[in-house]
């Protein structure tokens, strides 16, 4: 799904219960910056956030991971450090 917000430009996914976000750094504030609104977006309007995982792709193309509360608000970023999506999944594994 392709997000066009007001605030950020970016594309959601989900593969099994993994919620990836990925910034399309088309202008708008990074997903980084605008964590909060994004998340607001995708749980209101792509998926239910709570009780699956959330991980996102930088504007870099760098994948970390996102944790949230029980109300699917921004808690913490955490890191995964990784630019391929292979990688990111064996990797998130070990903070699930």
């Amino acid at each position: 799904m392709l997000v066009n917000s007001a605030n950020s430009d970016y594309e959601v996914d989900m593969v099994n219960n993994t919620v990836i976000v990925y910034d399309l750094d088309l202008g708008n504030a990074s997903v980084t910056h605008d964590i909060v609104n994004v998340l607001d977006d995708v749980h209101h309007n792509f998926t239910n956030l709570i009780g699956k995982k959330i991980i996102y792709q930088d504007s870099d193309g760098v994948f970390d991971g996102v944790l949230i509360n029980a109300q699917a608000k921004f808690v913490a970023f955490y890191p995964i450090h990784e630019t391929e999506l292979d990688k990111v999944n064996l990797e998130y594994r070990r903070y699930a």
